[in-house]
Formats: structure tokens, sequence, C-alpha cells
């Protein structure tokens, strides 16, 4: 569950959660085949196009490319119902297994 702190008022647009690396593309279809609204987000910035073109050195910065690997958002959002979440839910579980 995402930190909050007690002066904080987020703007949730987004509900990024990790999974298995070996198994992220395979959860990923799933969801979406079951009509959920999935996305990966986060894409690691040194990997846009831009940086080819100025030559830049693109680091290996371990920890950001693990958590690229593993990190799917869930959709999450005002219109959202209590059964549009359980059915997320389910379906994330049933992913996992």
């Amino acid at each position: 569950m995402p930190h909050l702190d007690n002066f904080v008022e987020p703007f949730w647009h987004l509900y990024p959660i990790r999974v298995n690396p070996n198994k992220r593309n395979q959860i990923f279809r799933n969801l979406r085949y079951s009509g959920i609204g999935v996305q990966v987000n986060y894409e690691l910035s040194y990997y846009h196009p831009i940086f080819k073109t100025l030559n830049y050195e693109i680091p290996y910065l371990r920890e950001a490319e693990n958590y690229y690997r593993q990190e799917i958002s869930l959709p999450i959002h005002v219109n959202l119902t209590k059964r549009d979440l359980k059915k997320v839910i389910n379906k994330v579980k049933e992913s996992l297994v």
C-alpha cells in the first residue's frame, strides 16, 4: 500500500504495483484481456530517443531498471465502483497465481 503522510492530499491517478518481472507481460495481457485498463508507467527517461541524438552516455541504474521490469499500473479514478474495484482485485489475484 502506498505510504501517505498526514499533510499530503494526493490526486490518485495511478496505482502502481510490482509483479514478478518474468511474469509481468503475462499478467499484463491477462488483465487487459479481462477488460482492465492496466498500463506500464514510469519508463526510464534515459531510454527516450532524445538521449541517443545527444550522444548521452546511458547509465545503468540497477534499482530503476529493476523497478521498471516489475511495475504495472492498475486503473484508479473517481468513476470506479466498488464492483469495479473487486473485479480488479480478483483478476490481479488470479493473474498472480
